[in-house]
Formats: structure tokens, C-alpha cells, sequence
């Protein structure tokens, strides 16, 4: 019994030191992060954390914060600040939903294209995009504040407005998920 109670003091003791040994850290808009209206936080394939905020995108690589932000005149910076959603397809690509439309990023050039949203005139729309999911087919759905769901056209990069909008009683999209249903 002594024995026995000597072992689980020294598994409680190594559990404890373990615990104190953790430290921890409160990241801010005052040292790190771009803004503390956070709506989204993702960990991608390459363990990299993207922060979407409502003043910029945050990148943590486990070490220090990249902000990217909006650059007047620069076609190849974050097209907004106000970056509502993160989303990574099944081949590694990084989308980003924002205020005024959806996002590619590039990740071996650390720069941003702009995916034109089509609605069905044919004229582009600064759709507000709130959500994404791919299918088990690789197609990819984009939802949005307001203008319901566009589809994903990989080969010209744009997206145009969703067949599936016919069967929805809103055009106001919070969130997707496809499940094993399709």
C-alpha cells in the first residue's frame, strides 16, 4: 500500500512540474495581432495560424506575427481589411473571405488575388463572404451576406452564382457544411 502510494505521489509530483512548466502568452492589438475583433482563427496544412480580424490578417508561424493589410494601389495586397473567414481546399490553397469579396492567397510569393464573385447579369458584385466548403467532388461553395452562394470556377478563378440558390429561402449565409450525405 506504501508503495503504491509513494508511486502515485511521484506520477502527481512529474504531473505537476509538467503543469507549471507550461507558460503562456496573451497575445494583443497592443504588441501582436493587427486588431482584437478576431472572427476567425485557423491552423493550415503547414501548421501556420492565420488570425482574421476586422483591421487585417495575422499570420503566426510559431514565432513571430506577419500582418498583412490592404495597401492603396497595390493589386496584390490583402484586397480588404476586413477579413471575415479562412478556408483551405483539399489541394492546400488558402481563401480568404472578405467585406467586399473572397481572396487567393499565394503562398510562395506572399501575395494576394482578388476572386471576382459573378452574379448571374454578368456584372461582378463586393459580395460580403461569410463562409466556405468544399465538396467531395472539389468543387468549392462560397456563401455571402446578401447575394446567397456562388461557385468556385478553379480553371478562371472566379466565382459565379450557385444553382443551389434556387432551393434557399435566404440569400444571407452564416456557415456551410457538407456532410457525408453530399
Amino acid at each position: 500500500m506504501k508503495k503504491r502510494f509513494f508511486l502515485i505521489s511521484v506520477f502527481a509530483l512529474l504531473a505537476l512540474e509538467n503543469i507549471a512548466a507550461q507558460s503562456n502568452r496573451l497575445f494583443t492589438a497592443d504588441n501582436d495581432l493587427s486588431s482584437s475583433f478576431i472572427h476567425k482563427v485557423y491552423a493550415d496544412s503547414q501548421n501556420i495560424i492565420w488570425v482574421a480580424t476586422e483591421d487585417g490578417l495575422n499570420k503566426y508561424d510559431g514565432a513571430k506575427f506577419t500582418i498583412f493589410k490592404n495597401r492603396e494601389n497595390d493589386s496584390l495586397s490583402l484586397p480588404h481589411n476586413y477579413v471575415r473567414t479562412i478556408f483551405e481546399s483539399k489541394d492546400r490553397q488558402l481563401f480568404f473571405g472578405l467585406f467586399n469579396g473572397l481572396a487567393l492567397y499565394e503562398r510562395g510569393s506572399r501575395t494576394f488575388q482578388r476572386i471576382p464573385l459573378i452574379l448571374e447579369n454578368q456584372n461582378e458584385y463586393p459580395s460580403h463572404v461569410t463562409a466556405m466548403a468544399e465538396l467531395k467532388n472539389g468543387k468549392i461553395i462560397i456563401g455571402t451576406a446578401g447575394q446567397g452562394l456562388f461557385d468556385y470556377n478553379p480553371e478562371d478563378k472566379t466565382g459565379h452564382v450557385s444553382y443551389l440558390n434556387k432551393a434557399m429561402e435566404s440569400n444571407f449565409i452564416e456557415h456551410l457544411y457538407h456532410d457525408n450525405l453530399g
